[in-house]
């Protein structure tokens, strides 16, 4: 399964949609990835969400997450983890 993400940064109040071309063999490592897994810390979503812009500056929180997510299903548009 393919993804999209929105990603907030609630710093800035930026919203940026980005499409997932990975294909997920299943839902559950989708949440795992995102609520505990490397894309759940806002230094690896900053660079997510501003696809790998070298001259944007990295959000990091130790404690409360900065960069929140909603995540859908590309091919039919199900939500499948909300953060805001």
């Amino acid at each position: 399964m393919k993804i999209k993400i929105e990603y907030w940064n609630t710093i800035t109040n930026e919203k940026i949609v980005r499409n997932n071309d990975f294909e997920w063999e299943e839902e559950s490592h989708i949440l795992y990835q995102y609520k505990y897994g490397n894309y759940s810390c806002d230094c690896n979503r900053s660079l997510f969400m501003y696809d790998w812009d070298e001259n944007k500056e990295l959000e990091c929180s130790e404690d409360s997450p900065i960069i929140k997510t909603n995540i859908y299903n590309q091919e039919n548009g199900k939500l499948i983890y909300r953060e805001y």
